[in-house]
């Protein structure tokens, strides 16, 4: 924080920076408090582990899992070359047998782990079966805000969708009255 004290007379120089530095000593002392109280709930907090990954063929199903894992790990601030580690301990039955088979190992890359994990569990049509029911998603009777939530599951199926082609199909799906507004 600047402080300019050029236009002001010399005699107040003394009051203005000492009242200048309680201040920042306030401030300090606020942000260093700040700081332990998140340390203390850290530390007392402990979020959910995601639940572990059977291996199931299911376009939804593996991105939650991803996500959920990517999540805990920040949240627990696991340094990301760990996370493939990690995320492996958490895979049982068909996915245990993926990841032996799969030739990937905890030193590959999250990004790279991500992309062969995504690719495998998710169905090879669930990009196109997802832009179909989205093109016959329709709001009828239910609430703006459960057809917005039908809306974002699906469309999260499809990768390459854009922004624009996205509004147009929301924007489409709505109540006439709805979409007037």
């Amino acid at each position: 924080m600047e402080l300019a004290l050029a236009d002001v007379p010399e005699e107040h120089h003394g009051p203005i920076l000492a009242a200048h530095q309680a201040s920042l000593a306030a401030a300090a002392s606020t942000a260093s408090e700040n700081r332990a109280i998140a340390q203390t709930l850290a530390a007392v907090i402990k979020p959910r582990k995601p639940d572990p990954f059977l291996g199931n063929i299911d376009a939804e199903e593996c991105l939650n899992f991803i996500d959920s894992q990517a999540e805990y790990f920040a949240a627990v601030r696991l340094n990301l070359e760990e996370w493939v580690r990690f995320t492996a301990l958490n895979f049982t039955e068909g996915a245990k047998s993926w990841w032996r088979d799969s030739g990937l190992t905890t030193n590959t890359s999250w990004e790279d782990f991500k992309n062969a994990f995504t690719a495998y569990f998710t169905p090879l049509d669930s990009a196109n079966m997802a832009r179909q029911l989205l093109d016959r998603l329709t709001q009828n009777k239910s609430s703006v805000a459960d057809y917005t939530r039908q809306f974002r599951r699906l469309l999260r199926l499809i990768p390459t969708m854009d922004a624009d082609t996205a509004l147009y199909i929301f924007l489409s799906g709505l109540e006439e009255d709805t979409r007037k507004e």
